[in-house]
């Protein structure tokens, strides 16, 4: 039986969120480093440059890991310091491949250790919506919609789900504790420890996600059954066991 995905419940405090990110990288990357993070110098003239206070769960966001390309920039960007900027009164600092979408926090909520993340769409131009009601919960999230552009999986899949398949997956997965993005969305997030769904209930795209063979291929015959043609896949699915 497998155990239930760590995002089944969000931890309250802020320390709390940090491990379950770094258990999470432990698991589906390679563990965090000493390099992995910029020195708190580079965030210091970043404020500099922009004569802002950065909000510290960026800061703590950007010390521990910002520089793991492999997790947060394979297709959208978590920008380097140098590279955060100011638009329309907020403070941006991840895009959208083709920079379609920006992802900031207010200048307003600058001065608070973990403030709200909204996005912004070129199809809405000008506003502002609220994604996640912190930025260390944003990054959580972000780190679970990341994990499909990761180079180290074992399984990957995505294609249209139709009814029965998004109805399988509701009720056969836990959703993870997560609000429903916007972007590109509605978007939602199901799984177990080894499994990540994300389903865009806007166009029906489902994309399957795993670190084993095992957990992938059972969740294949599921949605299969149910009808599921995937649009594409990596090429070791489906492997079998492990």
């Amino acid at each position: 039986m497998m155990s239930e995905s760590p995002f089944h419940l969000i931890p309250q405090s802020r320390g709390e969120r940090w491990k379950l990110l770094r258990k999470f990288v432990d698991q589906w990357y390679s563990p965090l480093g000493s390099a992995d993070g910029y020195p708190s110098e580079v965030l210091d003239t970043t404020e500099s440059r922009l004569a802002i206070r950065l909000p510290i769960a960026l800061r703590d966001w950007y010390v521990q890991s910002g520089r793991r390309h492999d997790i947060w920039s394979r297709q959208d960007s978590l920008l380097p310091p140098e590279e955060i900027y100011i638009k329309e009164g907020h403070i941006v600092f991840y895009t959208e491949n083709q920079s379609v979408v920006d992802w900031g926090i207010e200048k307003a909520h600058a001065s608070l250790d973990d403030p709200p993340v909204f996005v912004s769409s070129a199809d809405t131009e000008g506003e502002w919506i609220q994604e996640n009601a912190t930025t260390s919960e944003f990054c959580l999230q972000m780190l679970v919609s990341c994990v499909k552009w990761s180079p180290v999986l074992a399984c990957w899949a995505n294609g249209w789900a139709s009814e029965p398949v998004i109805n399988l997956v509701k009720g056969k997965y836990s959703q993870l504790a997560f609000p429903e993005w916007y972007w590109a969305g509605p978007t939602r997030y199901f799984g177990q420890e080894d499994l990540l769904i994300e389903l865009n209930s806007g166009d029906g795209w489902l994309w399957a996600v795993s670190r084993t063979h095992t957990a992938f291929h059972q969740f294949n015959q599921s949605v299969t059954a149910a009808g599921m043609q995937w649009e594409s896949q990596s090429d070791e699915w489906p492997a079998g066991g492990e």
